[in-house]
């Protein structure tokens, strides 16, 4: 039986040739058992990629001031188009850095609780203010926000079904992960990411120089932003991913 798809999202982000994406696959191909293939969903395939082993579907970013709407659609395309049910979302700079079972992966939630996110200032502070009453609205008493931004495993026919009914891309939009969760109704199931996920961003990205790469490796699960990548990041991924993945060319 074959295992879940991952599906990857990529826009325009990236000013480092997409070495995000290039780790990603080959952290993939090195420790995510029993996947069921890459989709790569986007309107600039970057030229490394062997289209004989990932899937490029063409979709591009139609929301200019909603980034998450823009996330919604691509999965959206891949589920409509290409009969998906169970699927894997992962972002570009998410790494997988111990061997795990895809049809395994652990349900992730935030440390903070959602009772604390209802004064956000920032964009996407009210996006996700905005889901956490969305979801309250359908009975899904969600306590702690779902975004953990580590790849995680949904059910994409329910997803799909429930998705029909519902305005994401309206400011101040819906956030990705917590309105899937309870869509297909599996938010019951999360633990604290803490335990599953390293994540070295903006404010506490300089942590890096001074972390070992066993200290890179003592989790499932590795986040990371330009804050990051700045620091060097992608160098310390090269050498923890030095061989090609069968994703490249």
């Amino acid at each position: 039986m074959q295992g879940p798809p991952v599906i990857i999202p990529l826009g325009r982000g990236s000013a480092r040739g997409d070495c995000e994406l290039r780790y990603l696959l080959r952290s993939i191909d090195r420790h995510l058992k029993g996947h069921g293939g890459i989709y790569l969903v986007t309107d600039r395939c970057p030229g490394f990629i062997n289209r004989n082993t990932v899937n490029v579907v063409k979709a591009g970013d139609a929301h200019a001031d909603n980034k998450d709407a823009n996330l919604h659609d691509k999965v959206l395309a891949v589920l409509r188009g290409y009969d998906v049910d169970d699927f894997i979302f992962a972002a570009d700079d998410n790494v997988v850095m111990q061997d795990v079972d895809a049809a395994m992966l652990p349900v992730l939630h935030q440390t903070r609780t959602s009772d604390t996110c209802g004064e956000a200032t920032s964009r996407w502070g009210r996006r996700l203010a905005h889901t956490l009453d969305w979801a309250a609205s359908r009975g899904a008493a969600v306590s702690h926000p779902l975004e953990c931004h580590a790849p995680q495993l949904f059910h994409g026919r329910a997803i799909l079904e429930g998705m029909d009914a519902v305005d994401y891309a309206s400011q101040p939009g819906l956030t990705i992960y917590t309105t899937w969760r309870v869509l297909d109704g599996t938010w019951r199931d999360a633990v604290p990411l803490e335990g599953y996920k390293t994540t070295l961003e903006n404010r506490d990205a300089t942590r890096l120089m001074d972390m070992t790469d066993a200290d890179l490796k003592a989790r499932m699960f590795l986040g990371y932003n330009d804050g990051a990548v700045a620091c060097g990041m992608l160098d310390r991924l090269a050498r923890l991913f030095p061989s090609r993945s069968i994703y490249e060319r």
